[in-house]
């Protein structure tokens, strides 16, 4: 019997990361000719051209889609948009799947999913029927729903959310977070050696990621300088650890941010553009608590047995866990709540995005409908 062909669109280190368990059970299974499409923020250099990661792990055949730039203006934005669609367009036109998997909610993958739909391609989408009122992600997100035969959700209420969306309950599953789904088995890199490799010295630290809130964009500027004020007076007390942006739009106000908190304390703050998952994991193992507005701290934290600080609105309308302390914007409340978890309190409740083996429940789902079966 011939192996179906799969294709996994990647557009970033983050989906990649996620991405990982399941390529690595698709790229073991003879049933299975598996190639990963990278396109968006994994070409570019600004944000560490994570394609040579995907190159040296060489889980499937590479196939990389250009048209994407690193200029984060709205009219960039849009010309990207078009330019990937007709970049994919030539894709589906040369290589034939019989599925592609999507995942999440950005605007490039938006735009994969739509040259797929006159070649009508079938669309297993991760993630979908999650709301960032933050962020016009939303909008991507439905559209890619939409578009999809399968649908693989984290939570119960996104799968009614999904269900709503598509008028049917066929093809929709509720498996958990895929990027959580190796934690029990996998043990962590050893953080002394995590560190070393990164240059972040053995004390304590708080760990940070922020994206722009794409909605209300003009808002970003009045953010970053809050979170700057915050940092000058807490920074004298910890380090902190900042993670890069998303390739959004005003992604670069964040960016420059960062380095110029970099400037100014030096041996205070440290900035990594990719950890990489196994990595980053072992860095939210060791940090003292999250600060950000990125999905992980939503997501993956509680885990880890971390606090989150959750600034602004961007994951609003996620489904939290009890370690998410939601707070604005505001210098004054992001100094007093990072002071009181500077004293180091920990988290020990459950994640309600964890389900045992989720990579493998995805992929037996999509090989039952194939007939391909063990």
């Amino acid at each position: 019997m011939e192996p179906i062909n799969i294709g996994v669109l990647t557009s970033s280190r983050a989906d990649y990361g996620i991405y990982k368990p399941l390529l690595k059970l698709l790229s073991e299974d003879d049933r299975v000719s598996l190639s990963i499409i990278a396109f968006g923020s994994h070409l570019l250099s600004k944000y560490g051209e994570t394609i040579h990661v995907i190159e040296r792990e060489a889980l499937g055949q590479i196939l990389k889609v250009e048209g994407m730039g690193e200029d984060d203006s709205p009219s960039a934005i849009v010309t990207y948009y078009g330019k990937l669609v007709l970049q994919f367009n030539k894709l589906f036109e040369s290589h034939q799947f019989d599925i592609v998997f999507a995942l999440g909610d950005r605007y490039e993958m938006s735009a994969a999913v739509q040259a797929t739909i006159p070649h009508e391609l079938k669309i297993a989408h991760i993630h979908g029927g999650e709301t960032t009122l933050g962020a016009i992600d939303n909008v991507y997100r439905h559209q890619i729903t939409i578009a999809s035969k399968w649908h693989f959700v984290t939570t119960q209420f996104f799968k009614e959310r999904v269900v709503s969306l598509i008028e049917s309950d066929e093809f929709v599953y509720n498996v958990g977070a895929l990027s959580l789904s190796e934690i029990e088995k996998k043990p962590l890199p050893d953080w002394f050696e995590v560190s070393k490799k990164f240059s972040i010295p053995q004390k304590p630290f708080i760990l940070s990621t922020f994206h722009p809130e794409t909605v209300k964009s003009k808002n970003n500027s009045i953010h970053a300088q809050e979170v700057m004020l915050a940092l000058n007076e807490v920074l004298m007390y910890t380090n902190i650890v900042i993670t890069g942006t998303n390739a959004d739009t005003s992604g670069t106000t964040f960016r420059n941010m960062a380095l110029d908190l970099k400037e100014r304390f030096p041996e205070k703050v440290y900035l990594v553009e990719s950890f990489g998952k196994e990595n980053y994991f072992a860095a939210l193992s060791n940090c003292l608590f999250v600060l950000g507005n990125s999905s992980s701290g939503i997501i993956e934290a509680a885990s880890f047995g971390k606090f989150v600080l959750n600034v602004g609105d961007r994951q609003k309308g996620r489904k939290s866990n009890d370690n998410v302390i939601d707070i604005p914007f505001k210098k004054e409340v992001l100094i007093k709540v990072m002071m009181d978890l500077l004293k180091g309190p920990s988290f020990d409740g459950k994640n309600v995005y964890y389900k045992p083996d989720t990579a493998n429940a995805i992929k037996e789902t999509i090989l039952s409908w194939t007939g391909k079966t063990e």
